[in-house]
């Protein structure tokens, strides 16, 4: 589908990805794996490796957008689908690529993911083999808190590393709604 890609430009997109052959596996909550072996297995400058977030959102008219899970009453929770989460992604010649996103598309049809980036990685920045999970993440669990394996402190850890994009993409949806409406 290539929802992020220009029309005139997916041609091209698909040529740089014609590898994949619509046989590569992409598995619910594998986004840095999966966006981690596209780099390493496309071999190409032109694809590079993005962490930041993404919000499932719905459009409601021309450029606005409502979160697809909304609540009645204020999340209190710091981990939710209500707001922008940490997620990995690709750039193909520059465009956005996100193939977690287009596995969930078919699930949730309307829908629409708004990224904001926080660190692109090209493929000679990626260990080889790539790493498990996020590589922000474990950069800054080895400098923190290296030894944690408790799972509900890696999440709000997670959390707390992609705020600045997390807050961006919020403030800018905000001022977008706040200018339109």
């Amino acid at each position: 589908m290539l929802p992020d890609v220009p029309a005139g430009e997916r041609a091209e997109v698909r040529k740089i990805l014609s590898w994949l052959d619509g046989k590569f596996p992409v598995c619910a909550g594998n986004c840095w794996m999966t966006a981690q072996a596209v780099v390493l297995m496309a071999k190409d400058s032109r694809v590079q490796y993005v962490e930041g977030v993404s919000w499932n959102v719905k459009q409601i008219e021309p450029g606005r957008y409502v979160p697809l899970f909304q609540h009645d009453s204020e999340c209190a929770s710091e981990v939710c689908v209500c707001r922008p989460l940490p997620h990995a992604w690709n750039l193909v010649g520059g465009h956005i690529v996100d193939l977690q996103g287009e596995f969930y598309n078919w699930r949730f049809p309307g829908t629409e993911y708004l990224h904001e980036p926080l660190k692109t990685y090209s493929l000679e920045d990626l260990p080889v083999g790539g790493v498990e999970g996020s590589i922000l993440q474990k950069v800054w669990m080895e400098e923190h808190h290296p030894g944690l394996v408790n799972p509900e402190d890696r999440a709000a850890i997670c959390q707390h590393i992609f705020k600045e994009a997390s807050d961006r993409l919020v403030a800018r949806e905000i001022v977008r709604r706040r200018y339109d409406g």
